[in-house]
């Protein structure tokens, strides 16, 4: 299969995923979201998985309801992003978008913990 067709195809997987996320979420709680919410990101401004987060940002913020904000945490193949949501509030408001080819998410846990 041709790479622009890959990518084509992670994306809708990726917005599916998320529109489920949304959708769970909101049967989960009866008023969430109540402020906005954060969408973390692993890379740098305008590079794949950014630019997947910020093509789903207007559909799920029209289904939510309220704002979505794209936070680029850049670094160490994305560890410190996952580092980041890890050691944010347990309040479902920050939310990681982030590649799963890159194959060490798993791994960045058991890792020293970095300063964000």
């Amino acid at each position: 299969m041709p790479n622009h067709l890959n990518f084509h195809r992670a994306a809708r997987m990726s917005f599916a995923a998320i529109l489920a996320l949304a959708a769970s979420a909101a049967f989960a709680q009866g008023a969430y979201p109540t402020k906005p919410v954060r969408l973390i990101v692993g890379s740098s401004p305008g590079g794949g998985t950014d630019t997947t987060a910020r093509l789903i940002q207007p559909k799920l913020a029209e289904l939510l309801g309220q704002q979505i904000v794209v936070e680029n945490r850049p670094g160490a193949a994305s560890m410190i992003g996952t580092e980041h949501a890890a050691r944010s509030d347990p309040d479902g408001y920050p939310r990681q978008v982030s590649v799963q080819g890159t194959g060490g998410e798993g791994e960045s846990m058991k890792l020293p913990r970095f300063e964000c």
